[in-house]
């Protein structure tokens, strides 16, 4: 889901040179920031900033598709097909130096450039706007307008990070408290009995363990902390690495923990600690980049442990798609990355002070594809035998459904929910507060507790577990995920059933506090080294299935298959791992064992495969869907309708044109077609998948040169089976100022109304902050979805398109998501330069008309406030007003600007105007009515330039 794109080009005037701006280095800044913004005085702008300019990969999800297939790419063929070309890093080399900003550090693999400008410079060479703002009490330099840079050198650059130095990622700590056989605070031994990792024959000799955080332990402390465990280890198998070489922050907690309990667990090995200087985004981001320039001088640092994060939504995209690169590159290295999945449940905010008050979300790094996301559990062990008695889920377990990655292939399971997000945990391990661990910190010991102390035990059993692979000739593990999903429900791993994150629950199978569960290190060493018993079958998942339905063969020794029949239907393989098998039910197939041929012979599954006869593919129906666009500017939708015969007819639509064909698909569900069209050819290629109760067709498309992606299903309510979400809604569309410069972009609050009919039938009609009209009709779709897809203006043509939902617990409000604008570039009118607006957010509530005597919103007494801002207005404009029973507004102040409002109580739209203080002349507005939120917005517009209205309570 992460765009492969972040900039647009943007034309900033009839004489100025194309340049590209990256509204996706910003984030809007926390309600501390927004408070205490001011310009700078000319003084303050020669104090400097370090930025770091990521470049773009070359055919970088082809590398991704490799790194989780588990296939390491060589230097020579990285160099040729997916890292930055030399001629582009040398030309954004060249134009820095010329633009007067010093080079901090060049990368040798090109994937970034860290220079350091001045305030003044770095204003005018991004055509950016920086100003002072407060932040716990510390003053930053934070860019307010989203960053420029010319076309010309910016087509491999994916932002500029580091212009909101505020922003940083977060330790996973969750508690420390000062300080003891078979109860928390836990030793060494408690955790590897618990664990069954005593006794294993390895102790992680040959590996190395990486540790990334901003500063470095005291020897004192580990010497402490190993003799009390009874560890023999040495200081001497300790590296510290100064990455920036700046003076290092005093003594932490973490960094103590992370060493002290991964050298524990594999006391043979050695950690190498990667100490950034601070937790910036910047200094992370050098440490990453070190990491990847010492790997071939490095080659037995083979797992990497990780214990900070952020929330998503608090991270620059240009940021994330910067580090995705990295974690991709050091896991095609070989390198387990173990990353803490957060201690805020499933609610983490921006403060990282343990109260889990922010959005349902996950955090990053722990949701990238390219790293074992690793989730907390409390432990309870016998007192008299050390056993572990009980286990359940921790309430700070971060996990979820990320909002910026899809679903990777090896993502499949028992209990994995349906669904193409990314979805985190991914494992876990003893975590929680309730039971904490032992470490030696400053001369005494305390108890610590989080998601920091479960990463790097995981990379210890790693160090152990690589050792083994080593003295059988084996390749390190490398990126765990694909391995470990495979093993679900089997003895490597013990399932969590109980506990909850807030909004999730552990359960049977995968879940969302604990992923796959937690480890059984002995069983799980034998499995990934392959000294279990010979080839086996232990699972066909499903165990029933149409033909072309998708079906993993789950098992031990598996890799190298020759042939997978179904009852002695051979069948094609599509992916081939030691433990599991991916493949499809092959036309002409019947119920039987499924076989699968290896080297050492023929294994058979226990259980037969049921084949569900001869149903056809795809299922027939109407299906409609968005088209997105991975490179470039542009939106579109796309309706086929197919028959029982396979065959189809479908339309798509790209920036408000149609295209019209036919098809039919193949008994393995693909379909080819090709539209031959005077501006060049159209290749669309579709697939049915999922199944017969819940079937979809994805697709990609390739048009002028670009890439697109579809996902189209069936509509799920009909009049036999009304819908739910069945009534009328009001929405508002929510642009977010400070990722665009002001002058280009609509400040106020779209709205609109949704109608939503028994039979699904889904209406929006509504309207923008540039005054355009819109308007969609679709159908909805199961788990509540609906596209929006809207052509708007014309020559050119642009549009606004996106998905939303319906919630199940609506809590803030009834439907949300997220859509895309695309104002195109005119010669005259509103916003006439025109801009590009991504995940422009929607938010709409349950809307019924009031009845008599009651007011439409829930104000007490009636007593709300009004206020205009922007559009050209001086400073904002605020009223008192009052609501009455009948509905009416009247203003309790002063109308000096002649101000009225006028509700359709029926509809939740509303009406206005008032005398514009710049203008003097009278100003239109409307908006609608948020009954849940007990609030209102919308938009004003004048001299070119829209303002935001907005009604609340008193």
């Amino acid at each position: 889901m992460v765009a492969g794109l972040v900039g647009f080009p943007l034309k900033a005037g009839a004489a100025s040179p194309e340049r590209v701006v990256f509204a996706g280095s910003l984030v809007p800044p926390p309600a501390e920031a927004a408070a205490t913004m001011h310009l700078l005085r000319k003084n303050q702008t020669q104090t400097t900033m370090e930025l770091e300019i990521p470049l773009r990969m070359r055919n970088y999800a082809e590398f991704t598709q490799k790194v989780a297939s588990g296939k390491v790419v060589s230097h020579a063929e990285m160099e040729r097909r997916y890292l930055p070309l030399e001629s582009d890093y040398a030309a954004l080399r060249k134009w820095f130096l010329k633009e007067g900003f010093e080079i901090t550090l060049v990368d040798s693999s090109r994937l970034a450039l860290f220079v350091r400008g001045t305030v003044d410079q770095i204003q005018k060479s991004f055509n950016t706007e920086v100003v002072e703002v407060s932040v716990e009490g510390v003053s930053y330099k934070s860019a307010r307008t989203a960053p420029s840079m010319p076309a010309d050198v910016a087509g491999s650059v994916l932002g500029i990070n580091g212009l909101q130095p505020y922003l940083k990622f977060h330790k996973k700590v969750s508690s420390v408290e000062p300080n003891f056989s078979n109860r928390a605070p836990y030793l060494i031994g408690e955790i590897t009995g618990a664990y069954n990792a005593n006794n294993l024959g390895v102790t992680g000799a040959g590996q190395k363990i990486g540790i990334l955080i901003d500063t470095v332990p005291n020897d004192d402390d580990l010497i402490q902390f190993w003799l009390i465990n009874g560890i023999s280890q040495s200081i001497n198998n300790i590296e510290k690495i100064n990455v920036t070489g700046v003076q290092l922050p005093p003594l932490g907690v973490e960094e103590t923990l992370d060493v002290e309990w991964s050298s524990g667990i594999a006391p043979g090995a050695k950690v190498r600690v990667y100490a950034a200087g601070s937790l910036t985004f910047v200094d992370i981001n050098k440490s990453l980049l070190r990491i990847i320039s010492d790997l071939p001088s490095q080659p037995q640092l083979q797992q990497l442990s990780i214990s900070l994060g952020i929330g998503e939504t608090y991270l620059p995209i240009s940021v994330l798609q910067a580090e995705t690169q990295y974690f991709a590159t050091i896991a095609n290295s070989g390198v387990s990355i173990l990353v803490s999945s957060g201690d805020e449940g499933s609610n983490p905010d921006q403060s990282n002070d343990g109260h889990a008050t922010g959005p349902l979300q996950v955090e990053y790094f722990s949701s990238d594809p390219s790293v074992t996301s690793v989730g907390g559990t409390n432990l309870y062990l016998n007192p008299t035998t050390g056993q572990r008695s009980s286990e359940v889920g921790w309430s700070g377990s971060g996990g979820g459904l990320s909002r910026l990655f899809s679903r990777p292939s090896w993502q499949v399971g028992i209990g994995v929910p349906a669904g193409t997000d990314r979805l985190a945990p991914d494992l876990s391990l003893v975590g929680g507060s309730p039971t904490p661990a032992y470490i030696y910190f400053r001369g005494q010991g305390y108890s610590v507790a989080g998601t920091s102390w479960s990463a790097p035990v995981w990379a210890g059993f790693c160090a152990l577990i690589n050792e083994a692979r080593a003295k059988l000739s084996q390749p390190p593990l490398g990126l765990l995920n694909p391995r470990i999903y495979p093993l679900l429900g089997t003895d490597s791993f013990r399932d969590v059933i109980t506990g909850n994150n807030g909004a999730y629950r552990a359960g049977s199978g995968y879940d969302l506090v604990t992923g796959v569960g937690v480890p059984d290190v002995a069983v799980l060493l034998q499995t990934l080294t392959g000294q279990n018993s010979g080839a086996s079958i232990r699972e066909v998942n499903p165990s029933i299935g149409a033909f072309a339905a998708s079906v993993t063969i789950i098992g031990n020794n598996l890799s190298g298959a020759t042939s997978v029949k179904f009852n002695g239907t051979e069948a094609v393989i599509t992916s081939n791992l030691s433990t599991q098998i991916v493949t499809a039910v092959p036309v002409g197939a019947s119920t039987g064992k499924v076989t699968v041929e290896v080297a050492s012979g023929t294994v058979e599954s226990p259980n037969e495969f049921t084949v569900t006869g001869e149903a056809v593919l795809p299922a027939p129906g109407v299906y409609e869907g968005l088209i997105n666009f991975i490179q470039g500017d542009g939106n579109g939708y796309f309706k086929a309708n197919v028959t029982r015969t396979n065959r189809f007819t479908a339309q798509i639509k790209i920036n408000g044109k149609v295209y019209s064909f036919a098809g039919a698909f193949s008994q393995s569900g693909n379909s080819h077609v090709k539209l031959s069209q005077d501006t060049g050819d159209i290749v669309v290629d579709l697939s049915f998948i999922g199944s017969q109760d819940s079937p979809r067709i994805a697709g990609v498309l390739y048009v002028g040169g670009r890439l697109g992606t579809l996902s189209a299903s069936r509509p799920f309510y009909s009049v036999a089976q009304p819908a739910p979400q069945q009534g009328s809604y009001t929405l508002l569309l929510i642009p977010d100022p400070q990722s665009y410069p002001s002058p280009q972009f609509p400040q106020g609050y779209g709205y609109g109304r949704l109608k939503v009919s028994a039979a699904g039938q889904v209406k929006f009609s509504g309207k923008l902050g540039d005054a355009q009209s819109l308007s969609s009709s679709t159908l909805l779709k199961s788990g509540g979805l609906f596209p929006i897809y809207s052509p708007l203006y014309k020559k050119p043509l642009g549009g606004i398109a996106g998905e939303l939902f319906f919630k199940e617990d609506p809590a803030v409000s009834d439907c949300a998501g997220s859509v895309a604008w695309i104002r195109p570039a005119q010669s005259s009118g509103v916003y006439s330069e025109g801009f590009v607006i991504k995940n422009l957010a929607v938010i709409g509530s349950r809307y019924a008309a009031p009845q008599k005597e009651t007011r439409v919103l829930d104000w007490a007494e009636g007593a709300g406030k009004l206020m205009l801002s922007e559009g050209n207005l001086p400073t904002p404009l605020e009223a008192d007003l009052l609501l009455s029973l009948s509905n009416k507004i009247t203003l309790e102040s002063e109308n000096v600007n002649k101000l009225s409002i006028v509700i359709n109580a029926p509809t939740g739209i509303f009406q206005g105007s008032f005398i514009h203080s710049v203008s003097r002349s009278k100003t239109l507005f409307s908006g609608a009515l948020l009954q849940v939120q007990g609030t209102a917005g919308g938009v004003f517009l004048i001299v070119n330039k829209s303002g935001a209205i907005q009604l609340s309570p008193r």
